[in-house]
């Protein structure tokens, strides 16, 4: 499949490689897509399943999962074995995330032409930092999809949402929500899993890669409470071009 690619003289270079994985990709997907109306053919003639589709499908995703080399950009340095692509992915994200200097002399300059009537009145105030009612949890719960991915706890959204049915289960989670907004957070919080995502380009280069949090579902529900809270109180004092991730 390989010397279909690309000619045999470019497949030693890193981004010729990057460039083979990317098109042997999809071509998996194409072929797991025809695969597939073969299947729906099968089924509405003959009730049968394609063994074939189903190995094609585990492979495709298997290959999506999977990044087995990263290259340094600065270096051109190729990593392929575990430990050096870990110690890559570490300092990559840790000079990412790096908190960025900034001028406090302006910051407080800006701070203080804030104008008085574009702050959170008394109420709006104790609203923001209130306990989460039972109503708010089962509220939240119910514009949140099924199939959305758990946390390293493994505890789906829909059988959260078959325990927050039983009394006793409900009266601990509005503990449990009361107390973080007070600072005090179960273990289970403090963890979680990055998987990256493939946006475009060469697989090889992690800044074409996007990072995603898979938040415990019990945590992810007490932020989207949060976001709930600010966008009741927030909206008119920040003009919607400034939300971002609080949509009205």
């Amino acid at each position: 499949m390989v010397s279909h690619i690309v000619p045999g003289n470019m497949a030693s270079s890193p981004e010729a490689l990057a460039d083979i994985e990317h098109q042997s990709g999809n071509i998996q997907i194409i072929q797991a897509s025809n695969l597939a109306k073969h299947v729906g053919i099968k089924w509405c003639e003959e009730g049968e399943f394609s063994n074939k589709y189903f190995f094609q499908v585990i492979k495709q995703r298997t290959s999506n999962k999977s990044i087995t080399s990263l290259m340094d950009p600065s270096t051109e340095q190729l990593f392929t074995e575990t430990e050096n692509l870990k110690g890559h992915t570490s300092s990559f994200y840790q000079s990412l995330y790096l908190a960025d200097p900034i001028d406090f002399t302006a910051a407080h300059s800006l701070l203080a032409h804030v104008p008085l009537s574009a702050t959170l009145i008394l109420s709006d105030s104790s609203y923001l930092v209130s306990d989460v009612s039972l109503y708010e949890i089962l509220g939240i719960l119910s514009h949140i999809p099924n199939h959305l991915s758990p946390g390293l706890g493994g505890l789906s959204y829909l059988l959260w949402k078959r325990l927050l049915q039983d009394h006793s289960v409900q009266e601990l989670a509005i503990e449990v929500y009361s107390d973080a907004l007070r600072g005090v957070f179960l273990s289970s919080w403090l963890e979680t899993v990055l998987v990256l995502l493939l946006k475009t380009g060469y697989l090889t280069l992690l800044k074409n890669w996007r990072p995603i949090s898979l938040i415990n579902c019990d945590a992810k529900s007490l932020t989207k409470m949060l976001i709930a809270h600010l966008r009741t109180c927030a909206g008119p004092l920040v003009n919607p071009h400034q939300t971002e991730f609080i949509a009205y």
